[in-house]
């Protein structure tokens, strides 16, 4: 080809590559470096792109080799190695240049580096969101990293209905649209990852829990998912559980929610495993609590929602047999009246830590407040009464009058009643809380961001959650700069938010968490950010 003009071509491909962006660069300049000779151009290669990339430690490798640099060749197809063990291009070069196999293994003089094994025993220590970040780095422990991420595989075959638009005004308008790219996102996830199974069985033997979420809706078919998931199954080598169903002989938590249906087959099944069960967690609103099929004494975990009848002697039976619970909650419909055996039992359940209780009547809030005072190994007290009893049952400040008295208490979920002004609140509040959440039934027509700032001087200095239900404020960062300035998060009605602070102008952002993030993620995100004990006020 006759080029007419040298400078000029020179100049068109400067104004060219100008335009680039920095990626496009490097691939142009490396696609130029591939016509140039090997022989002379060491210095050039050298001072090319010094990203690690298999492409560029490649093509240097051969350059070095060239100019009789064998060591430092070496170590540049080590690297590759290092990312990828099955590379041909390496193994090209190892037999052209006849090197031996041994070569690349043994390390160059230099410091002593860590075996693969040191590494994986490193990662272990390390938390999946940064063993995710070490995927994209071009060594030994990406490897390490993959393996240890896909131990534990989720699959999402469909998304989780968000609540109703109309009970949730926080949300952007565009938020439909984000959920329909999240959900084919999950779907093209979850095939990628069971065809992987399939086609690899090295992967598919690292695989050692498999979870799979998915939601029962007539509009959507899983035939798919599931023959793949079928399919996949018998690959699953190294599974820690059997697929298939045990006989459950020894069980020892056993959780149910349901809605209707009948219960005799769920006691029956109970009935079987009385003296190994520990945890008991049952919620129906038809259903009865099982006290003919438990052992209360071996219990430490109780947790029922369903209906209390008026003959019921579940409460006598827990507070006299209950000596090992340690959580303890109550909600649904009562129709029985227990305040008696709360103030008969006063002293019973000396090892409760955990207390919660989400229905009411007009003598069970004075009795529930003598059963709980002074009570020095209560971490968490929630006390939610529907807004519409409020007037019925008397509901009233006197509801907070056991608060001071528990003086460890660290996570308190709690109505808030008409009648209880915040300058009196804010000191009734134990200064051991660390998440407080308050049900808020103020009038609309109260100033809540007053509200918020007569809180202010009685906010517990280790507060590191704070939420609101009931509270039809506009601006979430308003809560953080009138009342709550040293929380992490913020809950609003089903809504959470992160609080994100910037170290150059001392000001804040508000992040919110996704729905899908909330349900699914929510333990893992709280101990992250160190609110470990909202826990409670996310289920």
């Amino acid at each position: 080809m006759n080029v007419f003009n040298p400078h000029i071509l020179d100049a068109s491909i400067r104004d060219v590559t100008g335009c680039l962006s920095d990626v496009k660069k490097a691939d142009v300049l490396l696609h130029a470096l591939q016509h140039l000779p090997s022989e002379g151009f060491r210095i050039v290669m050298e001072n090319a792109i010094q990203r690690s990339t298999s492409r560029s430690l490649l093509l240097r490798a051969k350059t070095r080799l060239a100019a009789g640099y064998r060591t430092s060749a070496q170590q540049d197809l080590m690297s590759v190695l290092g990312s990828d063990p099955a590379n041909q291009d390496v193994k090209a070069i190892i037999q052209s240049e006849h090197l031996r196999q041994e070569m690349l293994i043994r390390e160059p003089d230099g410091l002593p580096r860590f075996s693969g094994e040191v590494w994986r025993e490193i990662a272990l220590c390390l938390p999946k969101r940064d063993l995710k970040s070490l995927l994209l780095v071009p060594h030994a422990l990406s490897r390490i990293a993959s393996q240890l991420i896909f131990r534990e595989t989720d699959l999402h075959f469909t998304a989780s209905p968000d609540p109703p638009r109309a009970e949730n005004r926080y949300r952007d308008v565009n938020v439909s649209q984000e959920e329909q790219e999240l959900d084919a996102w999950h779907c093209q996830r979850s095939a990628d990852i069971l065809t992987r199974i399939l086609v690899d069985p090295v992967f598919a033997s690292q695989v050692r829990n498999l979870i799979v979420y998915a939601v029962s809706d007539t509009s959507h078919t899983l035939a798919f998912q599931a023959g793949m998931l079928i399919n996949s199954l018998p690959k699953l080598c190294n599974l820690r559980r059997d697929i298939n169903i045990p006989p459950f002989k020894h069980i020892t938590h056993f959780s149910i929610t349901a809605e209707g249906g009948n219960s005799t087959s769920t006691h029956d099944f109970i009935s079987q495993n009385r003296d190994n069960l520990r945890s008991l967690s049952i919620k129906n609103a038809n259903c009865k609590f099982p006290t003919d099929a438990i052992s209360v004494r071996y219990l430490t975990i109780i947790e029922f929602e369903g209906c209390f009848s008026v003959d019921s002697q579940v409460f006598s039976e827990i507070l006299s047999a209950g000596h090992q619970l340690q959580s303890l909650t109550f909600s649904g419909i009562l129709e029985c009246t227990p305040s008696a055996t709360f103030r008969l039992h006063r002293s019973s359940l000396p090892f409760l830590m955990h207390f919660a209780l989400k229905f009411i009547n007009r003598d069970l809030v004075p009795a529930i407040s003598e059963f709980l005072r002074d009570r020095k190994h209560l971490h968490s007290f929630h006390l939610i009464v529907p807004s519409g009893d409020h007037r019925r049952i008397g509901f009233d400040a006197s509801a907070w009058g056991v608060l001071p008295s528990l003086t460890n208490l660290r996570s308190l979920y709690i109505t808030y009643p008409r009648d209880l002004s915040p300058s009196l609140a804010r000191w009734l509040i134990p200064r051991s809380v660390r998440a407080l959440t308050m049900d808020i039934m103020v009038l609309p027509a109260e100033d809540l961001l007053l509200f918020i700032n007569q809180l202010r001087p009685g906010v517990p200095p280790l507060l590191t959650f704070i939420g609101m239900t009931n509270f039809p404020i506009r601006s979430v960062i308003n809560v953080i700069d009138q009342g709550f300035s040293n929380v992490r998060l913020v809950r609003i009605d089903d809504n959470v938010w992160s609080v994100i602070r910037l170290d150059s102008d001392g000001s804040i952002e508000m992040e919110q968490w996704p729905y899908r993030m909330i349900k699914y993620h929510s333990a893992v995100w709280l101990e992250f950010l160190g609110c470990e004990d909202a826990i409670w006020h996310l289920v």
